[in-house]
């Protein structure tokens, strides 16, 4: 699921959620969501409050671009849930129950998980990474990532045109593998 760029400034940073990306949240990860709380002391009530509170969280962090929404936004909402509702017993002293997901996942997407785990932390990583770029390269890094194409990005940016972007672009690889610590 790809986040879509506010139509009404496209220099706009900020991303929109659009409603058809949030009633697959609800028909994917809400069930999960409320499974997990009612095993630790909470009531459907409870998740669809947590939950409301986890999509305002994914939206501001789109907005203000902390969060680029890609494919792992299921697990983004899920363990943003689990935090949310892990904080809200802490508060009020109650004990949490160590949740099994195999109550409802099944056994051969536990691997999923785990990579989908191992994966989130390397995107955590490159995200880290990105932000020790200059701003414009930070710029061009995300608007690739949103899918725009190089003379869009050009044209946005102020390039002459979109082949010297091209350039650039590999050159913004090449120090973000060095920030990295990878080969180039």
């Amino acid at each position: 699921m790809i986040s879509q760029i506010n139509q009404s400034n496209p220099r706009k940073q900020g991303s929109v959620i659009s409603n058809d990306i949030i009633q697959k949240l609800y028909d994917e990860v809400f069930p999960i969501v409320v499974s997990y709380i009612q095993l630790n002391q909470g009531s459907k009530f409870d998740a669809e409050d947590v939950f409301q509170e986890a999509l305002c969280v994914l939206i501001k962090k789109a907005v203000s671009n902390q969060v680029v929404i890609g494919k792992y936004i299921n697990w983004y909402i899920y363990f943003t849930c689990k935090n949310l509702w892990k904080k809200q017993l802490r508060d009020l002293k109650k004990d949490l129950i160590d949740f099994n997901e195999e109550f409802f996942i099944k056994p051969e997407i536990e691997n999923i998980l785990e990579i989908k785990n191992n994966e989130e932390i390397a995107y955590n990583k490159l995200e880290k990474a990105i932000y020790q770029l200059d701003t414009d390269s930070q710029r061009i890094i995300k608007l690739v990532l949103l899918d725009f194409d190089y003379k869009s990005i050009a044209e946005l940016l102020g390039y002459k045109n979109a082949g010297y972007l091209r350039i650039k672009k590999h050159r913004i690889k090449v120090k973000l593998k060095k920030i990295l610590k990878l080969k180039p």
